[in-house]
This record gives C-alpha cells, sequence and structure tokens, in this order.
C-alpha cells in the first residue's frame, strides 16, 4: 500500500519535471523569436548571405506588396517585424499547450482517488492499522488537485 503511494510520487514528481522542462524549452525558443536579429544568423557559408538576404527581400516584396524602391535593407526589417510578431504566435498554436490541460488532470485524479481512497480508508479502519499514511496520501492528493500551476 505505501509502495503504491511512493510510486505514484515518484511519477508525479517525473511527470512534473518534465512539463517543466518542456515549457523552459518553449519560452527559451518563444523569447529567440522575439528577440530574432537577421545580422546575427549563422549562415553556412558568409559567402551565402547576400544571396540569402536577396531571396527574402524578394519574397518580402511579394508577400506583402512592397513598393519597388524599397531597399534591401527595408525589406530585411519587415522579415525581422514578421518573425518577432508572427513567428512567436504561430510557434505557440502549433504545438498547444503542450501539456494535458489542468482540468482534465484534475478530473481524472478525483474520479481515480475518491473510489481508492474510500476503499483504503474502510480498509484501514477495519484492520485497525494508522490511519496516518491514509491522511498523508489524501493531502498530497488533495493538495495536487487543489492547486493549479502557475
Amino acid at each position: 500500500d505505501n509502495l503504491e503511494l511512493v510510486v505514484a510520487l515518484v511519477l508525479l514528481v517525473c511527470y512534473a519535471a518534465a512539463c517543466r522542462r518542456m515549457a523552459r524549452a518553449k519560452d527559451e525558443i518563444r523569447t529567440t523569436l522575439e528577440d530574432f536579429n537577421i545580422d546575427a544568423c549563422q549562415c553556412f557559408d558568409e559567402r551565402d548571405r547576400p544571396v540569402v538576404y536577396w531571396n527574402i527581400a524578394l519574397l518580402m516584396h511579394a508577400h506583402l506588396n512592397l513598393p519597388k524602391e524599397t531597399t534591401q535593407k527595408e525589406a530585411l526589417a519587415k522579415f525581422e517585424e514578421l518573425v518577432k510578431t508572427i513567428l512567436p504566435v504561430a510557434f505557440n498554436r502549433s504545438l498547444g499547450h503542450g501539456n494535458i490541460p489542468y482540468k482534465f488532470v484534475a478530473i481524472v485524479c478525483v474520479i481515480t482517488w475518491i473510489p481508492r481512497a474510500i476503499d483504503n480508508f474502510a480498509c484501514h479502519v477495519e484492520d485497525g492499522k494508522p490511519v496516518k499514511y491514509y491522511l498523508l496520501s489524501w493531502g498530497l492528493v488533495s493538495v495536487f488537485v487543489a492547486t493549479p500551476a502557475a
């Protein structure tokens, strides 16, 4: 019975650590996109940079219908602006929340733990075992379900 509690707590901590790692990675990518600077980008071969810039400027002229007199520098600035404003939003939408929504986790916990908790409590009382372990495990689950992660 205590082994089940230990296993559940270990799995919960592992899940929380994985979610935290994923949230940090997503935040780092979002920050990188919001701070995008085309001049700081790395080219495999620096001799390709003028060609890449020319292609980006050409794409921006076609995509945004920029006037023909728009310079390459202005077109690249528009590209940077698009990357900084549109890509972070698109990135977040494409990945979704990345985690199971909290309300679903809470519902699953309540549905699975309440019947089990009632059975365990009845067994503890009937067998005369200390109820403190039962109360501790139920208390931990209650705190997890009652307090969503920020």
